[in-house]
């Protein structure tokens, strides 16, 4: 099995022994049952399924300019402008 080194914050290795601890299994497990779910989750969603869901989104936010997408540059400069 392949070694690799990952650099933890101190509070994501704290969580992640105390994790491990409680579920009685050593660190490295939690981490793969982590990369599994993480991978296997991204991996299910097709290109169609982003879209989809991304387009489901589309127009369902209210606020800000009603011109956006027509003055999309504008509207981004007019705050540096100043």
């Amino acid at each position: 099995m392949p070694s690799i080194t990952v650099r933890l914050t101190d509070a994501q290795s704290c969580a992640l022994r105390d994790l491990a601890s409680r579920e009685g299994v050593p660190v490295a497990a939690i981490v793969r049952q982590s990369v599994d779910a993480l991978v296997g989750a991204r991996a299910s969603r097709t290109w169609d399924e982003t879209q989809r869901r991304a387009l489901a989104v589309a127009g369902t936010l209210r606020g800000g300019p009603t011109s956006l997408s027509v003055r999309h540059d504008g509207c981004v400069a007019e705050p540096y402008a100043e």
